[in-house]
């Protein structure tokens, strides 16, 4: 029997230490490496779960990021490593990941670089330093994997000088395991949209647009008295909203918590979702409602786009244009044929290009 290939994957494999909820990148990392991959690799595994959903300072993650960059750098020189495969969100974490991969290509080993954070492309059009030190990275990395052709088109024109710009750039959407995709005859809520229930499903925080959701709320209702909106997640602005909530009193919004082992029944009570955020990478709560067959209204962020075609799979509007995003929630809560069409659409493309089978055989052929 011959012996497994070894890849180093640096990532996040493990619910967060606090709460023991688990996010898009977890998912991701720990998916991949327990998937029929196992059969072929040995995966060594460099844990970087952050300890809490909410934001973390730098100076509280270095430390844990000094000790990953040595662990990382000792099995590559030990443990005879072809491959090292890095998931990295913006910030501080592109730092550390961009660091991993500079060494690795320093020992000889082909680095497999994964961004996976809407605020990386910002970060790397408005700071000067982040955008050399990404040079540096792309040019030290073997394959840099991008989650749609827009994150593809936007790293090939900022780093087009790197060289072998077309081979090195390797699109790679996002991925749900096959009982995240609920096929039914009838896809979307039932209502005639007079007591629609509009959802934000995401990190609650300024960036993911829950105060853009709060105040088209507040439009909607000016239209429509009976709409009722309820907001799922966690994150920095959660206490504040609570507040919020709880001053206002009249019931048009409410919070439903966390959502895990109740997730698709709780989203499926939902007419319409609507994504409010102002930076993505491929967002995997859009992709989860998308799953279950929401319809949906969201801002073009990131890979937004190329997972809900405009008036094809959904309504893209820009960001924080509460106007549009009023409009087109009424225009879908009103029409559930319009709803129906939408959420089909939809989900026949993530059922095409999502399913972690399918990212299984495009990790597979670029590991070969």
């Amino acid at each position: 029997m011959s012996k497994k290939e070894k890849v180093l994957v640096i990532g996040a494999f493990r619910r967060t230490a606090e709460d023991d909820r688990i996010g898009g990148l977890a998912f991701a990392c720990s998916s991949l490496v327990e998937s029929e991959l196992q059969q072929d690799y040995e995966f060594l595994l460099v844990d970087s779960t952050i300890s809490s959903i909410r934001n973390q300072s730098g100076w509280r993650r270095a430390p844990s990021s000094v000790i990953r960059i040595l662990k990382s750098l000792w099995l590559m020189t030990t443990s005879r490593v072809r491959y090292v495969v890095c998931f990295t969100s913006h910030g501080n974490s592109f730092l550390e990941k961009g660091t991993i991969a500079i060494l690795g290509r320093c020992l000889g080993k082909r680095v497999v670089l994964f961004p996976r954070s809407g605020h990386l492309m910002n970060q790397l059009q408005s700071r000067a330093w982040m955008r050399r030190f990404g040079r540096l990275v792309v040019r030290c990395s073997w394959r840099v994997l991008c989650q749609s052709e827009r994150w593809k088109d936007f790293y090939v024109e900022m780093y087009a000088q790197v060289g072998e710009a077309e081979s090195r750039f390797v699109v790679l959407e996002n991925w749900l395991r096959a009982s995240a995709f609920v096929d039914i005859d009838e896809p979307v809520s039932s209502s005639d949209g007079t007591g629609a229930v509009v959802g934000f499903y995401n990190r609650i925080e300024k960036s993911k647009g829950i105060w853009d959701f709060v105040e088209v709320v507040d439009q909607l209702r000016k239209v429509n008295p009976q709409i009722r909106a309820i907001v799922f997640g966690d994150g920095a602005d959660l206490d504040e909203l609570q507040r919020l909530i709880q001053q206002r009193g009249d019931g048009a919004i409410k919070y439903g918590g966390w959502l895990d082992n109740d997730k698709k029944e709780r989203l499926r009570e939902l007419d319409v979702i609507l994504f409010c955020s102002h930076a993505e990478g491929f967002p995997n709560a859009l992709l989860e409602t998308i799953a279950l067959k929401v319809p949906t209204v969201a801002t073009d962020v990131g890979a937004v786009s190329d997972m809900v075609v405009d008036e094809v799979g959904g309504f893209i509007v820009d960001v924080a244009d509460h106007e549009a995003m009023a409009a087109r929630v009424i225009e879908l809560c009103g029409n559930r044929s319009l709803r129906s069409q939408f959420a089909e659409n939809a989900y026949r493309r993530a059922v095409r290009e999502n399913s972690l089978e399918n990212a299984v055989q495009q990790f597979r052929e670029l590991l070969r």
